[in-house]
């Protein structure tokens, strides 16, 4: 470390909504590498799909008194009184990588725009499938960056002239068997359908052993983002199709407002630098290295950890 800004050693608290969740569990390791490479303690929480565990995960990050905690697909209604007692003992709790319906909430909100995963998806699917196409989609409600990247996307294709013949809604409290069967569920209902619309990554992985079993394992999938089991499905040769983002950015967005409002009680905000998340659209044709997403994650952390070896001391 050369720089100027002396940065004493503390401890995050990482509060994953569903560990069951590849991305989130990815996501979380992000935080944790970024922290652990400027000598940081990390201690991380599954929510497991359920509010009350998550409220108490993040009491004892409040009782431990940790330096900021970030929180990975957890809504606010479920501990709002954990984070009234966050903020009231100087606790900052930012929301990073999904969206959230109450931002207020959080300290701050740092994620890939919902416009962005929008177009790319749009432009992929209008490109690939004709007008009158029928599809299926499969989404979690309960999480609003899911929620409102498929509220995006269907009405949008409906405009166009796609045909939306079915829908899933999975049981965040069940997340694994609930994606697992209502996914072939609503395929074995639509035989007409040519592709599966999902606005999660975790889908492909956990409902396509179930979906070849059935024999419905060419039936293509368009999905929201990427992780290492889906791109793994790619290599092994099913149709599937994700658009991937520098999401790892949010994360990483997320420690750096903490090292700062440490080191230098920098207030931490919701801005984030303009075109910070690219998109690309991932299929067979054109993956990632093996054991790498399409936006390389070590990448991306060496780049934060230049950053901060250049402007603290340690």
């Amino acid at each position: 470390f050369t720089g100027t800004t002396p940065l004493k050693s503390a401890t995050v608290g990482i509060l994953g909504s569903n560990m069951s969740s590849p991305t989130v569990v990815s996501l979380a390791d992000t935080a944790k590498q970024a922290l652990a490479a400027v000598g940081w303690k990390s201690e991380i929480v599954d929510g497991q799909g359920n509010p009350a565990t998550a409220a108490t995960g993040l009491t004892q990050f409040t009782t431990e008194k940790v330096a900021a905690s970030i929180s990975i697909g957890v809504e606010a209604a479920g501990v709002k009184p954990q984070l009234t007692a966050a903020e009231q003992a100087g606790i900052p709790v930012i929301a990073a990588a999904v969206d959230v319906a109450d931002r207020a909430a959080f300290s701050a909100v740092y994620g890939a725009p919902t416009d962005g995963w929008v177009s790319a998806l749009f432009s992929y699917i209008t490109k690939t499938y004709p007008k009158g196409t029928k599809y299926v989609s499969v989404n979690l409600t309960a999480i609003t960056g899911v929620r409102e990247i498929m509220a995006g996307i269907v009405p949008k294709l409906t405009a166009a002239g796609y045909d939306a013949i079915g829908t899933f809604d999975i049981n965040a409290a069940d997340l694994t068997n609930s994606t697992r069967t209502g996914t072939l569920n609503l395929v074995q209902a639509n035989p007409d359908a040519k592709f599966v619309l999902a606005g999660l990554t975790l889908v492909p992985p956990i409902a396509l052993p179930a979906l070849k079993q059935a024999g419905h394992g060419s039936l293509p999938m368009v999905v929201a983002n990427d992780d290492l089991q889906s791109i793994s499905d790619m290599r092994s040769g099913y149709p599937l199709t994700e658009i991937a983002t520098s999401n790892d950015i949010a994360v990483l967005l997320a420690v750096d407002a903490i090292l700062a409002h440490s080191a230098k009680n920098t207030p931490i905000t919701s801005d984030q630098p303009a075109g910070a998340y690219n998109f690309a659209v991932e299929d067979k044709n054109d993956l990632p290295p093996a054991g790498q997403t399409y936006f390389n994650k070590a990448t991306q952390i060496a780049e934060y950890v230049k950053k901060w070896e250049s402007e603290y001391q340690r």
